[in-house]
């Protein structure tokens, strides 16, 4: 089993209607009693759009740049009175899951220019906002009795987009919330995962539940067993309803695979048919490895994250092609592969190829390389394009395959039956083959892969005549009763 730990902070969602000084829903615009600061003077900056808005028919959003952003939303001026309007709340989102948006939240007790702000928070969207809004709220009681300002501000460099939604200022509720941490435990054999509640605060709260099973607020509590891929919502309930809250949406989807890190590589076999031979792969619950940076792989596609390995062995052709495919109904649509002739714990920097669409099969990926080392062992890395830093949507199986460019040089070096003798090995124009039955056929290829002798001596002793051939080594296949066995010779 291996834990895994959510650190949840009470920052909870109230309703507002009771005591709320105002909202802003932006269904139809941003009013013109918001201020809008364009600070880095680029062509963007907050706008009203109706793509994804998280409740009624619009949203505020900015979008990309290849400078920094410094974009203020700036609500109207507002007067902080305790427990009427002492905090503020909105919800925020990215579009997918690829490129995370900062931002910060500021406050002016002044004006409306960019120096009068200060900031209290600095954040990091990271879910979807088409359909997976996170709502950020905030204590600003410290500014009680004060008229102030609160900016969003939009704060990255060349992303995609942020959006801003549902911008509410209320009254902080007279109870206390409860505090607690939150861990998933899962076990792998059982597919099945567990929630360990640690409660640090009790507060006003009273019981925490599943929905189902309902247990006091207090102490350490487990929640479980749930199959994986389960969701499951526990919420934390209160002697004062105003404080009750969701402590978080909890879900385990699979385990890591078994290929997750460079040292449990898995071995792919290349075909030595000619026939594609596919291997069944996922990027399930796969993790960073950490073996390489961003930099150290020729595609794009956030290089340095979650990935699988795989290994291959050369073939004697020095040619090889790994390709990736779909496969029906899985989740997982695009991939990104890169070939490295390192050893784990030192692939950066040996990367020889990297592939993105290359594939026949839509957004998958393929490699073919030629003038390798027969017999050398490249490691092959698979990951999701885009992948971010956690368990994405867009993660499932997927297929693989390696096979030689001629089929026929596999590195299959079968034991031969009837065994045979050679000599002399450096040689320098005439190789003596004798067997204890006939040589059916030899051929030489060169470290290229390629045949540059061949002959079909079917006798009991053969002479083969290299003195053609440049010096260097090369490669003799010798066929005896149909089972091959493959010598490598120096000639000089």
């Amino acid at each position: 089993m291996k834990k895994i730990t959510f650190l949840l902070f009470a920052l909870v969602a109230f309703t507002w209607q009771s005591n709320a000084q105002f909202t802003e829903g932006f269904d139809t615009e941003i009013p013109a009693t918001w201020t809008i600061l364009n600070e880095d003077g680029g062509t963007y900056t907050w706008n009203h759009q109706t793509q994804y808005p998280q409740a009624g028919a619009g949203h505020a959003r900015i979008q990309w740049e290849g400078a920094a952003h410094n974009d203020f939303l700036i609500t109207p001026q507002f007067t902080v009175t305790a427990n009427v309007s002492d905090r503020i709340s909105f919800f925020a989102g990215i579009d997918g899951t690829f490129w995370t948006e900062t931002f910060d939240v500021r406050v002016s007790t002044t004006g409306t220019t960019a120096g009068d702000f200060t900031t209290i928070a600095s954040e990091t969207a990271t879910t979807d906002a088409d359909g997976d809004y996170t709502q950020y709220t905030y204590d600003i009681s410290a500014y009680n009795g004060m008229d102030v300002y609160v900016a969003i501000v939009a704060t990255d460099t060349d992303r995609y987009y942020l959006y801003v939604d549902e911008f509410v200022n209320d009254g902080l509720p007279t109870c206390t919330p409860g505090e607690a941490t939150a861990t998933i435990i899962e076990d792998c054999d059982a597919s099945t995962y567990t929630i360990e509640v640690v409660v640090s605060t009790v507060g006003d709260a009273t019981i925490v539940t599943d929905g189902v099973t309902p247990q006091a607020f207090v102490g350490t509590v487990s929640f479980g067993p749930y199959a994986f891929g389960v969701d499951t919502t526990l919420n934390v309930e209160h002697s004062d309803v105003a404080c009750d809250f969701t402590l978080g949406v909890y879900s385990f989807v699979a385990c890591p695979p078994a290929n997750d890190n460079c040292a449990t590589a898995e071995n792919l076999v290349p075909s030595t048919t000619g026939a594609e031979v596919w291997t069944s792969g996922t990027t399930l619950a796969n993790t960073a490895s950490g073996e390489i940076s961003d930099t150290d792989t020729g595609c794009f596609g956030f290089g340095a994250g979650r990935d699988v390995w795989y290994t291959v062995q050369v073939p004697l052709s020095g040619e090889i092609t790994i390709e990736t495919r779909s496969v029906s109904g899985s989740p997982l649509v695009d991939t990104v592969m890169s070939i490295f002739s390192g050893t784990c714990g030192a692939i950066a920097g040996t990367e020889i190829e990297c592939d993105d669409d290359d594939s026949p099969d839509g957004n998958f990926s393929l490699v073919s390389l030629t003038g390798q080392t027969p017999g050398d062992i490249l490691y092959v890395r698979v990951w999701e394009y885009g992948n971010p830093a956690a368990r994405g949507p867009e993660d499932g199986p997927f297929e693989i395959s390696a096979h030689a460019a001629d089929p026929a040089l596999s590195t299959q070096n079968f034991d031969i039956n009837s065994a045979f003798t050679y000599y002399p090995n450096p040689v320098n124009n005439t190789l003596t083959l004798k067997g204890q039955k006939d040589i059916q056929n030899v051929a030489v290829y060169n470290m290229l892969g390629q045949e540059v002798i061949r002959t079909a001596p079917n006798t009991v002793n053969s002479d083969l005549d290299m003195s053609n051939l440049q010096p260097g080594a090369y490669f003799v296949k010798v066929t005896i009763e149909n089972t091959t066995k493959t010598i490598k010779v120096i000639k000089k």
